[in-house]
């Protein structure tokens, strides 16, 4: 992972890092900011790395193969106190690409049984959904994206009553085919 794309560790610090985590000396170490850095899981046959950053950030990487190309699939998390989290896919020589994957707004977990609400209500409810705070992380055994609606956390009390009959709880998983990206609403622990 080159530094234009991870720059709080040298390369130096990211190799150290993995050796250390391999051999059991050490799952962590210092960033360049002085936050400890720690390998949350390591897992070689599935190509999935994740490491929490700071107290409050995490970034994981997963391989990504299909008959017709492999990618890098690079997520990186922040909860202060939300989680919102962004995407980003790269070849493996670290160029950025462009796969197909558009992250879920919150309004993706509208129910579409949304009981008495009328059409007027709907777009207030959309308008309100508009700020999203969905959290991402990659399957350990799926090419798979899961997608966790964060929305409740940001929401007084009052709208937090009115929204949650209204919103579906279960993550979102977004499922890669070797070509698209297809949604699957699933419950997941």
């Amino acid at each position: 992972m080159p530094q234009k794309v991870y720059g709080a560790m040298t390369n130096q610090q990211k190799l150290e890092l993995m050796e250390y985590y391999k051999s059991k000396l050490s799952d962590s170490i210092e960033n360049r900011m002085r936050n400890k850095v720690t390998v949350l899981k390591l897992d070689t046959i599935n190509q999935l790395l994740a490491i929490r950053t700071s107290p409050l950030s995490t970034l994981e990487l997963k391989l990504f193969k299909s008959d017709k190309q492999a990618f890098i699939g690079f997520i990186r998390t922040a909860c202060a106190p939300i989680c919102h989290s962004t995407v980003a896919f790269y070849t493996l020589k670290w160029k950025p690409i462009e796969v197909g994957f558009k992250a879920p707004k919150s309004i993706a977990w509208m129910k579409s049984d949304a009981p008495n609400f009328q059409y007027n209500d709907i777009e207030w409810a959309k308008a309100k959904l508009e700020n999203s705070f969905v959290s991402l992380h990659f399957s350990a055994e799926h090419q798979d994206i899961i997608a966790k609606n964060n929305c409740l956390d940001f929401m007084d009390e009052e709208d937090k009553k009115t929204f949650s009959p209204l919103l579906n709880p279960d993550d979102l998983v977004l499922h890669y085919n070797g070509f698209t990206w297809k949604g699957l609403k699933t419950t997941m622990p």
